[in-house]
């Protein structure tokens, strides 16, 4: 349950690079080489930290397609790898999602509050079922790495057998600063603890 639970963290958690001086929209994800952030993960009385940190980033007509390199201290000794693509569009991910209707969007920049889609998601075991993805208001969200005025987004994940509501705020030039999650009783946390951008 609780690897099942982190690997959702990993996926969610996001970080991005400063916003952009020249008026275009801010890109929900890191965009440079090296740019590491800090999580804090609490599954009930657990604390796990995951540095994310990105390994490779390619760019073509706008878009940049970024790799990340995923580690935490609970355990895992080699590096989880997962691929993003990242434009003024928003961000989605787009590795380990043959069995799942292909690519998943996580963010879509200037999105109406209320609006949503519907994806295809695998839960543990590799069960698929259907998330719903709901675009929220802009709220203050308060983490160890500040204070941010972030998008919140909804998001309602259903299997055959259970429920996952999930929560995240996305602050313009910073991404994900907050995801929460329940499933029953299960509940977990994540906020962000710090970001270090990569060298240009």
């Amino acid at each position: 349950m609780y690897r099942a639970l982190l690997a959702v963290v990993i996926t969610a958690t996001l970080a991005s690079s400063q916003p952009p001086k020249d008026g275009k929209p801010a890109l929900y994800f890191p965009t440079t080489k090296g740019d590491t952030w800090v999580m804090e993960v609490k599954v009930g009385e657990r604390v796990i930290v995951v540095i994310e940190t990105v390994a490779k980033v390619e760019v073509k007509d706008g878009v940049y397609t970024v790799t990340v390199e995923s580690v935490d201290d609970a355990g895992g000794k080699k590096p989880r790898e997962t691929v993003y693509e990242v434009s003024e569009k928003g961000v989605t991910r787009t590795s380990n999602r043959e069995k799942e209707g292909g690519p998943l969007p996580l963010v879509k920049v200037g999105a109406k509050e209320g609006e949503q889609w519907v994806v295809d998601r695998a839960g543990p075991g590799g069960v698929i079922g259907k998330a719903t993805y709901t675009v929220g208001k802009t709220e203050e969200v308060t983490v160890p790495a500040g204070k941010y005025q972030a998008l919140r987004i909804d998001v309602e994940f259903k299997l055959p057998m259970r429920t996952t509501k999930m929560t995240q705020w996305f602050a313009p030039g910073v991404g994900s600063v907050k995801f929460e999650s329940a499933t029953g009783e299960t509940k977990q946390t994540t906020v962000l603890k710090s970001f270090t951008p990569g060298s240009k």
